[in-house]
């Protein structure tokens, strides 16, 4: 703000009366009030602006949420986990702990083992199998929580009480060293998990599921319309635990979630034709009829990566034991 003056510098003292000069030296005094007012105004507005500016960073600020790292919230520290990373694959059962944080003794004839694939969990304590669907939450992917878990009932004394402590499982922490902790909602670890080796990956029968006994079914009827010129008198499914390399599939499709679908159509399929090994002179007459088709297929993804036949050579081909039987159209 700027004050003009230039009327006052004109005033030629001589021909002023008493009055004007009155006049004018009560002009300059209200324009010394007028500029001490003006001063003041800046003042209390420069303060203004400044404590808005100071409110204005306080608020910008982000405010805390929930307790800090090493806090508490019962006297005790709450460790939790802070590395992401997928369940999925096949893990060996290296220590189960009881409430008070305990190891429990885990059988040394038959080693638990947990399968994670594509939401379902698929397990064996060493004496029982046992099945669940499972989620994994929250934006690091570190909250595990498990489904009804449901288990065969062979009876072991010596069983460690693995299905039943994984229903108090919430969280799940990969290691740096590749190993798998699966923890309680106050941090405690329940059970450890190391990956399986590829020797550690090929057995241990399970239970279907529903959804698994749908797939073999589709497999299979995909499969006879294929060979619309055979008889089956037997379907069945079984499920292992396990993996098939694309290298070591004749399908050119891997089976990699770990559990395998293993599908056992007993018949005559006069379509298919084996050709025989070399016959040496003298050698008794072969059977090369093909008396069974034997699919292997991913029980995630329903995809075939095995396609065997069994013939007669090797015998007379029959169901596997404890077997789900297929209902084909």
């Amino acid at each position: 703000m700027s004050l003009d003056f230039s009327e006052y510098a004109e005033v030629r003292r001589p021909v002023l009366g008493r009055s004007a000069v009155q006049r004018i030296t009560a002009r300059a005094a209200r324009s010394r009030r007028l500029l001490r007012l003006v001063a003041v105004v800046v003042t209390v507005v420069v303060a203004a602006v400044g404590v808005a500016g100071a409110v204005a960073m306080r608020s910008a600020a982000p405010a805390p949420t929930g307790p800090a790292a090493g806090a508490t919230t019962s006297g005790t520290p709450v460790e939790r986990p802070v590395e992401s990373g997928s369940v999925e694959g096949t893990w060996i059962v290296e220590a189960v702990f009881d409430d008070a944080g305990g190891s429990v003794p885990l059988r040394s004839t038959r080693p638990a083992r947990l399968v994670f694939a594509g939401g379902r969990m698929l397990g064996d304590t060493g004496c029982n199998d046992i099945s669940s669907s499972y989620e994994q939450r929250g934006a690091a992917g570190t909250d595990l929580v498990f489904g009804d878990i449901r288990s065969t009932l062979v009876g072991c004394a010596d069983e460690p009480p693995l299905a039943s402590r994984l229903a108090d499982v919430r969280h799940a922490t990969t290691r740096g060293d590749g190993t798998l902790s699966l923890g309680g909602e106050d941090g405690k670890d329940i059970v450890d998990l190391r990956p399986a080796e590829p020797e550690e990956s090929v057995s241990a029968d399970v239970t279907p599921d529903e959804d698994q006994v749908r797939r073999a079914t589709v497999l299979a009827e995909q499969q006879l319309a294929k060979h619309d010129d055979a008889t089956i008198t037997s379907a069945t499914l079984t499920v292992s635990i396990g993996t098939v390399a694309s290298s070591s599939s004749n399908t050119g499709t891997a089976c990699s979630s770990g559990m395998l679908l293993n599908i056992k159509l007993i018949g005559s399929f006069p379509g298919i034709a084996v050709a025989p090994p070399p016959i040496l002179p003298d050698s008794p007459p072969r059977d090369d009829t093909v008396a069974a088709l034997l699919v292997t297929a991913d029980a995630v993804s329903g995809r075939a990566c095995l396609i065997g036949v069994q013939t007669r050579e090797n015998g007379e081909p029959t169901p596997e034991p404890d077997a789900t039987v297929l209902d084909l159209r």
